[in-house]
């Protein structure tokens, strides 16, 4: 994953699941030092990245998305 990718989403747990999960989105930024200071248990989240999805950006996870090929 890296900036410019086009991206789904698909975190099914998350509150913005059905509005997002048919909407490409792309990556603007992704900031990987957020995943150094974790705890070894959550460190599976990965980066914290910002997508924009029709206009608007949205802060979330690495786990929560998908490349789209």
């Amino acid at each position: 994953m890296k900036a410019g990718d086009l991206v789904r989403f698909i975190n099914q747990s998350h509150n913005s699941y059905f509005k997002l999960e048919r909407i490409p989105g792309l990556i603007t930024d992704i900031d990987y030092s957020v995943c150094d200071g974790k705890p070894y248990n959550t460190r599976h989240k990965g980066p914290k990245v910002v997508v924009v999805f029709n206009g608007m950006p949205i802060i979330c996870f690495g786990h929560s998305l998908e490349v789209i090929k």
